[in-house]
């Protein structure tokens, strides 16, 4: 499979700015992004929320980062960018499933986050067989 031999580090340096803009994007500017998606108002008390969101997207996107840099750390790097992903999306699905409503975007990145964790996971299968 072709689509299966991009380098996997490349792949884990690509996940990490993805990871780390979005990070940005919740804690550097929480009230724009807020405003954005929801078309409210985020009280002063919650914008500890919002940065701690960020700072656990860095951190994950730092460990892709050290991931990227060497061979036998592919596949832990890959692996978190699974649960990290599926994660996401589970959450949305669930909100979709419990909220009264919800933003019409909540399906689009459910399904982006639940490929592009299955991407990662079929390359972390096949991490035995790419050598970079």
């Amino acid at each position: 499979m072709n689509w299966l031999r991009q380098p996997t580090s490349s792949l884990l340096r690509w996940y990490a700015v993805f990871i780390a803009a979005a990070g940005l994007f919740y804690g550097a500017i929480p009230q724009f992004t807020v405003q954005l998606f929801a078309a409210t108002d985020v009280h002063p008390d919650s914008l500890h929320v919002f940065r701690a969101i960020m700072g656990l997207y860095l951190g994950i996107a730092l460990f892709l980062l050290l991931c990227s840099r060497h061979h036998r750390h592919h596949r832990p790097g890959l692996l978190c960018v699974v649960l990290f992903m599926w994660g996401l999306a589970a959450g949305r699905l669930l909100s979709i499933m419990i909220d009264p409503t919800w933003p019409v975007f909540a399906p689009v990145a459910a399904t982006i986050e639940t490929l592009l964790g299955l991407y990662a996971l079929l390359m972390a299968l096949a991490s035995d067989r790419n050598t970079d």
